[in-house]
């Protein structure tokens, strides 16, 4: 059975194909084996944003069926976004670019993701740490891209994992 390509990879093709296989400066675009890890993960983190607006997208279409889903508030489309999400993020589709496109977390980004994961409001982060709440949500979505995480609750996630988990 041949290798099931990334959804990264498929759009780096994609790109490949309108282009005529040529870079933004009109170079011959590399093979996707030849990408460094850093630019093929950033393909994958934009691939995976694609995908959650379709997710987001089909779970609002979802949603609007109604009846037959029994869904009829904005909750149960996240739980619709949530469920579909997980279907398509496994580590076929995302591991191994999303695993190149991380960094480690700065420690105010590890004291943001703990207290957000004790319920704290943005507001309460923001005293405890005497910093604006605008730096409490401008760290929070660094920590999640620097983890290559699809949102805030898999950032605590992948944060929370045992060290040799994550690597």
């Amino acid at each position: 059975m041949p290798n099931r390509k990334t959804t990264a990879e498929r759009a780096y093709e994609a790109y490949g194909a309108v282009t005529n296989n040529r870079n933004f400066q009109g170079n011959p675009m590399p093979k996707w084996a030849d990408l460094p890890p850093i630019i093929r993960g950033a393909w994958a983190n934009a691939a995976a944003c694609a995908m959650s607006d379709t997710v987001t997208e089909l779970a609002e279409r979802m949603a609007g069926l109604g009846e037959p889903l029994n869904v009829d508030d904005a909750s149960d489309v996240d739980q619709i976004r949530d469920a579909l999400c997980q279907l398509l993020s496994d580590d076929a589709v995302l591991g191994q670019e999303r695993q190149a496109a991380t960094r480690p977390l700065t420690q105010r980004e590890r004291d943001i993701l703990r207290y957000t994961a004790q319920d704290l409001s943005v507001h309460t982060i923001a005293q405890a740490l005497r910093i604006t709440e605008a730096a409490v949500r401008a760290a929070r979505a660094r920590a999640v891209r620097a983890l290559g995480a699809r949102d805030l609750d898999h950032a605590i996630q992948i944060h929370n994992q045992p060290q040799e988990s994550q690597q």
